[in-house]
């Protein structure tokens, strides 16, 4: 029990009540005071992140609105008048001049049917054209060089090489091309005539190109007779093995039918065959036998016997060979 009975007792007293009291009124408020602050803190972190947010979308929405205008001014343009598309016929003539500059012949501008104008989503439109040529390789380098540097937005989807018989190399050339029109667009935007000059790279690349027989049928050097007067005959040249350049690139199912895409690399074809269709190999005539795809493979049966090969293997890479039997052939 606590003794009050002289003046400093009860002095020492009070200052253990009053201290106690202040302990607990500290252990009672900052708690609530640390918490007040930290969700101050954390409020101040959201404002700014979310200032932080609005100034970067200030700032794409500038980057967003001057690729725009960049882009109307590639565009061609949307609005049509009384004889159609006069910005895509400008066009035309504009690939039109350009092939012809650079020394392709027989050229051919179509649009493939209703498929050439397709509306997008936000109001542009695609326009789809097809250019057919004849010319050497190193032309064609040449028109797909010039193209990249003009300012259209457009792109080239596919490029298509088939040689010309009895004309070494020259080829058959099918450019497909997509350009876009924008509906803010109402000019006739027409890029500059001007031919761009050849570096000294760009020049060694296109004699690399020129001194190539790229996408040429492979023909054999003859062999090196030796001089004298008891040189021995030449031997006969063996023929082209066509085999490894015959691949397998896919295989799917349309409805019920199953069909195989097999690619000769050595004519720069590819065929699209069903089971019991028939493609030539080199000399050899071949059959599609079966089409496994669960196994992601087909049968090839040439002369007497089944090849079994992989999707992505060549003709030389066959993983099994049966000799066909008169079950297999009925």
């Amino acid at each position: 029990m606590l003794d009050i009975s002289t003046p400093q007792k009860r002095e020492r007293v009070l200052v253990i009540i009053t201290g106690i009291v202040l302990c607990v009124a500290v252990a009672t408020i900052l708690p609530a005071q640390w918490k007040s602050i930290d969700e101050l803190k954390k409020k101040r972190n959201e404002i700014q992140e979310q200032i932080e947010d609005h100034e970067r979308l200030v700032r794409n929405q500038d980057e967003i609105r001057n690729q725009l205008t960049a882009f109307e001014h590639q565009s061609l343009a949307a609005e049509r008048t009384a004889s159609g598309d006069q910005s895509l016929s400008d066009y035309q003539n504009w690939l039109l001049t350009l092939a012809t500059s650079t020394g392709l012949r027989n050229i051919v501008s179509r649009a493939p049917g209703t498929a050439g104008r397709i509306a997008g989503p936000t109001g542009y439109t695609k326009h789809t054209l097809i250019i057919t040529a004849e010319g050497r390789l190193e032309q064609s380098a040449e028109f797909l060089r010039q193209f990249e540097r003009s300012e259209y937005l457009h792109a080239i989807q596919s490029v298509q090489y088939q040689p010309i018989q009895n004309q070494s190399g020259q080829f058959r050339i099918t450019f497909r091309i997509e350009v876009l029109s924008l509906p803010q667009v109402r000019l006739v935007n027409t890029p500059g005539s001007e031919r761009f000059s050849e570096t000294a790279e760009e020049n060694q690349m296109l004699a690399m190109i020129r001194d190539r027989s790229i996408l040429s049928e492979y023909r054999p050097q003859p062999p090196i007779r030796p001089e004298g007067p008891s040189s021995p005959p030449i031997p006969p040249t063996p023929p082209f093995d066509h085999v490894p350049y015959h691949f397998v690139n896919g295989i799917a199912q349309e409805d019920a039918t199953r069909y195989t895409w097999i690619n000769n690399r050595t004519m720069g074809r590819s065929y699209k065959l069903a089971e019991g269709e028939f493609f030539m190999l080199g000399n050899l005539q071949c059959f599609v036998r079966v089409i496994d795809i669960e196994n992601d493979r087909i049968q090839i049966e040439v002369g007497e016997g089944l090849y079994t090969i992989r999707v992505g293997k060549n003709f030389d890479e066959y993983e099994d060979f049966q000799t066909i039997t008169q079950n297999q052939a009925d």
